[in-house]
């Protein structure tokens, strides 16, 4: 795994990480957000069957707002709709707490 956070940074991508100047308006309207870590890892198998290649870049963004808590005492239903389209990406339940 590589810290790719101070790489960036000398490459002038500054605001990204800055809780003040970030601006990811286009994640959450209500802004807020910004970068405070990004991690980049690969590997490589090789055996006689063949070669088998991955890589993942994984940012870690946080929020200056606070996260409104949800508490559940009993089962619930929950979805995940995109707000432009209206498209639903997620439903599930939760039926053990």
């Amino acid at each position: 795994s590589l810290d790719l956070k101070e790489p960036l940074k000398k490459l002038c991508v500054n605001a990204l990480f800055s809780e003040h100047h970030a601006d990811l308006s286009g994640m959450q309207a209500e802004g807020g957000l910004y970068v405070e870590d990004v991690h980049h890892g690969a590997a490589l198998e090789l055996d006689e069957k063949g070669t088998v290649a991955s890589a993942s870049t994984v940012a870690i963004i946080v929020s200056r707002i606070g996260t409104p808590r949800f508490s559940a005492d009993r089962p619930f239903v929950f979805a995940i709709k995109h707000r432009p389209t209206g498209l639903l990406l997620f439903v599930g339940r939760v039926t053990d707490l």
